[in-house]
């Protein structure tokens, strides 16, 4: 079997690239994420003679298995071509169980008109958005009936100001140049965790997703040298590219990690996320006492959960479709829907997990039983949970106080 050579800094950029966006209105977005093609990044995948010297930093893809080569060593891509195309949801994740079901639940005539409402509502939105914004309690309220797949990637570079830098970089090559800089301590912990990002994905069976995810993820480390690359970084990034053009989903990933905050959580010694772990924790006092009660009787702390969530933006212990309508919202919302949203959903359990002892608490809790949730509901309802920027400086404050006062009582 033939084998070809892949190499990662001689791609070149075709004309159609997000690199020449144009004016706004030109820019495309991926409308069918069950069947993206090789050409939507842009980016040349055509066969490239490299010498032996290069070829660390190469793909070696043929029709069955890859490898990425890096500097550290290579890591096997097990690529499925057997899957029907029919056995996948509408965002080309893997179903699993009673097949026709589902697919009968997906496209029934109530779905699908539904659907066709809300794409309605979402186009005089986006048609009008400035004045839309002007009424985010009113918006919010479209955001719970849910955002039209199509017009998602619009949305989300819209919500998060990524736009301007996707403008400013539209005519050059900034993101190629991130990612052509070599390096090897970034390519190694990237390259280990392709395999395990979105593996019952459609796209992400094969090499080619898995290579605009490694670009991605090293123009990041090269581009933010001191947070670099952290594992859970891969799902962020990943969900972007479901929806984004590869260079729109860079520069949405930067605006995630720099406006949003979010590097804070993947700092060495997660900086960040320990004070959101506090402060969660203070809520679930203020909120749900009876439960947080509870999980501290039988041993349950938010290590074992809240983290591991914040880590992967959900996608450890949530259905993708829960995630990207938390996504949504957290563009939307910023930094309390980090609170607001798990809140809501331990509401909504609370009676059945409060007779649950530690094992299957700790099994609902890694695999969330999501399915059956009403999401529109229970977006709806978050903003019950009233959070306020006061509040949470307050825990801020108090949680260094604490950590300041063990750091001292540890050095005496």
């Amino acid at each position: 079997m033939s084998e070809q050579w892949l190499n990662v800094n001689d791609l070149e950029f075709t004309s159609s690239d997000s690199t020449s966006l144009g004016s706004f209105d030109e820019m495309k977005f991926p409308t069918n994420t069950n069947s993206q093609s090789g050409s939507e990044s842009g980016l040349d995948n055509s066969e490239t003679n490299v010498d032996e010297q290069t070829k660390n930093s190469l793909i070696t893809s043929n029709s069955r298995n890859s490898s990425l080569n890096y500097d550290g060593g290579s890591i096997q891509i097990q690529e499925n071509v057997n899957k029907k195309k029919e056995n996948f949801d509408k965002y080309g994740f893997l179903l699993e169980g009673n097949l026709k079901a589902i697919k009968e639940k997906q496209f029934s005539q109530g779905l699908i008109h539904k659907e066709v409402e809300r794409t309605m509502k979402w186009q005089n939105i986006i048609t009008n958005w400035d004045k839309h914004m002007k009424k985010k309690q009113k918006l919010y309220h479209f955001f719970g009936e849910g955002i039209p797949d199509r017009f998602r990637g619009l949305i989300w570079i819209k919500l998060s100001g990524s736009i301007k830098q996707i403008e400013e970089h539209a005519n050059t090559k900034t993101y190629q140049q991130l990612f052509e800089i070599k390096n090897k301590n970034a390519e190694i912990d990237i390259a280990k965790d392709l395999d395990r990002t979105f593996p019952k994905h459609q796209e992400y069976m094969k090499n080619k997703e898995q290579l605009r995810l490694f670009r991605l993820l090293l123009a990041w480390s090269n581009y933010d040298t001191g947070t670099q690359y952290c594992q859970g970084m891969n799902f962020v990034a990943a969900t972007l590219l479901l929806f984004l053009e590869e260079e729109q989903a860079f520069w949405t990933f930067v605006v995630l990690m720099t406006d949003y905050h979010m590097s804070g959580i993947y700092q060495d010694g997660f900086p960040l996320l320990q004070v959101y772990k506090f402060q969660f924790e203070q809520l679930m006092k203020k909120y749900l006492p009876k439960l947080f009660k509870h999980f501290t009787n039988v041993g349950i702390g938010t290590d074992l959960y809240y983290s591991k969530w914040l880590l992967s933006m959900l996608y450890s212990s949530f259905s993708f479709n829960t995630v990207i309508r938390f996504f949504d919202c957290f563009l939307l919302e910023g930094t309390p829907y980090y609170f607001q949203f798990p809140l809501t959903l331990l509401k909504w359990k609370q009676k059945a997990f409060l007779s649950m002892g530690l094992e299957e608490l700790m099994e609902n809790l890694i695999n969330f039983p999501d399915k059956s949730l009403d999401l529109s509901k229970i977006i709806k309802t978050c903003q019950k949970f009233k959070i306020t920027t006061k509040m949470l400086a307050q825990w801020s404050d108090e949680f260094r106080r604490q950590n300041y006062k063990r750091s001292t009582n540890t050095i005496n």
